[in-house]
């Protein structure tokens, strides 16, 4: 650009750009800022979100929602912006939030006439309970990649192909294999992760999984659609790295028989299915298209019949996108949409002794064909813990933590229902933080409260979680210690999430503890070396050789104590501490908890599920079946 026509930069556009930037600064930003800094100095709305998007490039592009794009170098301002939750619609409603962040930032999506058709599909997906897809995760030790079948009702279905930058999104020419991944009763989504330096999981791959008719016309195959993995991850993937994510796929495709067979079996004893519904439907094979294939590794595999599933002829409606087919890659010829010369190669059979002790039975049957919608029982959804804050905490939300608090505390202790807390900003008042948020587990039985103190530091105020280490001197929760695995993993690794997220911001994380409660976690915290912890004065805390907390020079702790009301109650004793992370070892412990909630929540996904209410009304709405 000619000097003459070098934008002039004022200074109430480097005070308002720059006043509130501060340290550290990220080179990645500086690389950015290079490549758009006219854009930058010519819209206002840029200058105006200068600085948060300075102090937060790194967690920005670092989202499993940007991630990709970005290192696809195709990251624009408008979809940071989108993903600051800068854009919205004027359609959207309560409980729309992620959809709107996640439409906005990486959807692509414009006009409210455009995110009202995403809310139809969200619709759906929201109260999906059940899915004939096993549940599976599959974690190879020392992998850095692992595999999971999404939860039915995780939004996840809806945007995975964006965050693989695949076309299975909203407008592109996949769409409608992402809508039957995402809503249809025999259909998922795969994915497969990669370990992060922050000790979460980012989508680097994907497949449209459909549970179909096999050899002999029963729904007995499960088909891995197609394998579309991220372009500049495929760019760097070592034979290795490809052998890997083909073992996870085996993998999966073994665990979905085993799994499928084992709650088949459990049905048939509780009298709710036949032998013969048992010997038809359960799985026998899994097989992966190769029509848009990114594991080249494939290609060595044995291959498979072609079969076109039932879902390859449906029509989804869309008045912004026009008519949508599934676009099919596992079919030989012969699919409506998507058909191929390559045909499918099987990644996992049956072991051949169980299948002719089956087909021995099959012959002797007259019930050759079993029908999946006389299953009255599939697998389940689990939800995932979600973040409130502000008016988004509403009164619901603190009855159901209210009923959680009677279950774990004493009386005197139970600040919420001593305290008649109501609404949001009776909550703020009791704990004493600003930009109060609460953690609420995907279960509704434990919560956390956190926020802002008056040093800036990070206040843990609270942590309550039903049926694990309480008082004990609540009756009701003393009578009822069936402890939730799911939601004790689920709790420990949001608690670190938020230690290892502030610790590395330079944010110091500040909490009150129990002696017989949420101490006992502390110390184990202290015994496993990731965390250090002091008490409000910043001395130094650790466990004598008999097993209680000290000082290091070996001066007793002084707990603060308070009595309690309840007759032949012992007083409450409590401490103050600061808890400062060893952030590599705590993120080992968050990946190997990271495991653990896996295998936890499909666990609980295997528990069987009953068919929704209205749901079908709901998918033939944007859908024809010809």
């Amino acid at each position: 650009m000619p000097e003459e026509e070098r934008l002039i930069v004022t200074y109430k556009q480097l005070h308002d750009m720059f006043g509130g930037v501060h340290y550290p600064y990220s080179e990645e930003f500086k690389k950015f800022f290079k490549e758009h800094r006219e854009e930058f100095l010519r819209n206002p709305k840029y200058i105006y979100e200068f600085a948060t998007i300075c102090n937060n490039f790194e967690s920005i592009i670092n989202s499993p929602e940007l991630k990709n794009i970005y290192l696809n170098g195709r990251l624009e301002l408008d979809d940071i912006l989108g993903y600051l939750g800068g854009l919205a619609y004027e359609n959207q409603r309560p409980g729309d939030e992620r959809l709107v962040k996640l439409s906005s930032s990486i959807g692509k999506i414009v006009t409210k006439e455009q995110f009202a058709e995403v809310q139809n599909v969200f619709d759906i997906v929201k109260n999906r309970e059940r899915t004939s897809i096993p549940p599976v995760y599959v974690k190879e030790q020392n992998s850095k990649f692992r595999g999971r079948m999404l939860s039915p009702n995780d939004i996840l279905t809806m945007f995975a192909g964006n965050i693989t930058d695949c076309c299975q999104k909203f407008g592109d020419v996949g769409m409608g294999a992402m809508l039957l991944g995402a809503i249809e009763e025999n259909a998922g989504i795969f994915v497969v992760e990669e370990l992060q330096e922050n000790g979460t999981y980012q989508i680097v791959g994907q497949s449209l999984t459909i549970r179909q008719k096999g050899k002999d016309g029963n729904y007995d195959r499960l088909t891995f659609d197609n394998v579309e993995i991220t372009k500049n991850v495929k760019a760097r993937l070592s034979k290795a790295d490809q052998n890997e994510i083909l073992a996870i796929y085996q993998e999966a495709g073994k665990q979905a028989m085993n799994l499928d067979r084992k709650f088949l079996q459990q049905l048939l004893k509780e009298g709710k299915i036949s032998q013969e519904d048992v010997d038809n439907l359960v799985l026998k094979e899994a097989i992966a298209g190769r029509g848009y294939n990114d594991l080249d590794v494939l290609n060595s595999l044995q291959e498979a019949q072609t079969i076109v599933p039932d879902e390859a002829y449906y029509r989804y409606r869309s008045k912004e996108w026009g008519e949508k087919k599934p676009w099919i890659d596992s079919t030989q010829t012969g699919a409506p949409t998507g058909s191929n010369s390559y045909k499918p190669v099987i990644i996992a059979e049956m072991e051949a002794e169980r299948l002719d002790k089956i087909n021995s039975r099959r012959m002797e049957s007259n019930k050759k064909i079993s029908d999946l919608t006389n299953i009255p029982l599939w697998y389940g959804k689990v939800d995932e813990p979600e973040e409130l804050a502000g008016d988004r905490i509403k009164e619901q939300d603190i009855e159901i933590m209210k009923s959680i608090e009677r279950k774990v505390y004493r009386p005197n202790q139970q600040l919420m229902n001593n305290g008649q807390v109501r609404e949001y900003r009776d909550l703020r008042y009791a704990y004493e933080v600003d930009n109060l948020s609460v953690v609420m587990g995907s279960q509704k039985n434990w919560y956390m409260i956190y926020g802002i103190g008056e040093k800036g530091e990070c206040k843990i105020q609270d942590i309550a979680l039903e049926g694990g280490l309480n008082s004990g001197k609540n009756v009701e929760s003393k009578e009822k210690q069936n402890k939730s695995r799911l939601a004790t993993v689920e709790m420990a690794n949001e608690v670190y999430s938020l230690m290892i997220k502030n610790a590395k911001e330079g944010i110091k994380i500040v909490c009150n503890a129990t002696k017989d409660t949420s101490l006992i976690n502390i110390k184990n915290m202290i015994k496993k070396g990731i965390a250090d912890v002091c008490d409000k004065n910043g001395k130094k805390i650790i466990i004598s050789s008999s097993g209680e907390l000290t000082y290091e020079n070996g001066d007793e702790v002084s707990y603060r104590e308070f009595e309690s009301k309840v007759k032949d109650d012992e007083s409450i004793k409590m401490l103050d501490l600061e808890i400062k992370p060893n952030i590599d070892k705590m993120l080992e412990e968050k990946i190997k908890l990271e495991s653990y909630l896996q295998m936890a929540r499909k666990m609980a996904r295997m528990k069987s599920t009953e068919k929704e209410k209205g749901i079908d009304d709901m998918r033939r709405a944007i859908r024809d079946d010809l």
